[in-house]
């Protein structure tokens, strides 16, 4: 079966204009169609819906996992900020 190209909007450059479904994210991303689900409806993750299911579009996807990436950054940073603060609390 022939892999059919990816519906898009906008212009004719398809540049930051594909769309994926929730099942096509979910697999891009590694994780599960209800943790997509979640991260769109918690806002997170910007779709809009054609009938009843989502559309979300490279862009949108760019930017959630740039926010999902910087996110556990600080996080990491915290986490080593809090254990050094610890551990200098116990020479005390």
């Amino acid at each position: 079966m022939e892999e059919q190209p990816k519906p898009q909007i906008g212009g004719d450059d398809g540049a930051d204009d594909d769309l994926y479904t929730v099942d096509e994210v979910a697999s891009a991303l590694r994780a599960s169609i209800h943790t997509v689900r979640n991260a769109i409806r918690m806002g997170k993750l910007e779709a809009f819906k054609v009938g009843r299911e989502y559309r979300v579009t490279q862009a949108a996807l760019d930017a959630y996992v740039t926010a999902q990436t910087q996110s556990q950054h600080v996080n990491r940073i915290a986490a080593v900020e809090i254990g050094a603060a610890m551990h200098d609390e116990g020479r005390a």
